[in-house]
């Protein structure tokens, strides 16, 4: 019986846009917060492993900086990666054009016949509400503003 008058507050009361929050204080009925909570900027730098194993596939398994398991950390989205396929590191890291996004790990990437035995160059950052508009540079840095991760040797295409 219990379940059902729970089931009936939840489906007639709580969400009834004519309920008000004093009404619903009055019945004892749990007031939600209607704005989103902001999260703060990731703290950590993604660490990465790549796994080439499947003919024209890069597998990215990424964690948190010195984390134990595999997976992003709290209150992140997911991980961004930038990357290019050039013959040398680019210049500046405006030069990745390309972007993939995972909200888990590991990201898995594709690529054509003609590209096999070029070099892959990427970076890699968290991402959230809060980091998406991060400064973007090359250097390895530990802040919450800086979270991208230039990687420093390239990868062979198989």
């Amino acid at each position: 019986m219990e379940k059902h008058v729970e089931v009936f507050v939840r489906n007639n009361l709580q969400n009834n846009d004519l309920m008000t929050d004093n009404g619903r204080a009055t019945l004892r009925i749990p007031i939600h917060d209607t704005t989103p909570t902001s999260q703060s900027a990731p703290d950590t730098i993604p660490e990465v492993e790549v796994q080439t194993s499947a003919p024209r596939t890069i597998r990215i398994r990424f964690r948190a900086e010195n984390a134990k398991r595999w997976g992003k950390p709290l209150h992140v989205h997911g991980l961004e990666c930038l990357w290019l396929i050039a013959g040398k590191a680019p210049a500046k890291i405006e030069k990745l054009l390309h972007s993939s996004f995972a909200t888990r790990s590991p990201l898995d990437m594709t690529f054509d016949e003609d590209q096999r035995g070029k070099r892959l160059w990427f970076a890699v950052r968290w991402e959230n509400g809060a980091a998406r508009e991060v400064e973007r540079d090359f250097q390895r840095r530990h802040s919450v503003r800086m979270t991208l991760t230039m990687v420093s040797a390239a990868l062979r295409l198989i």
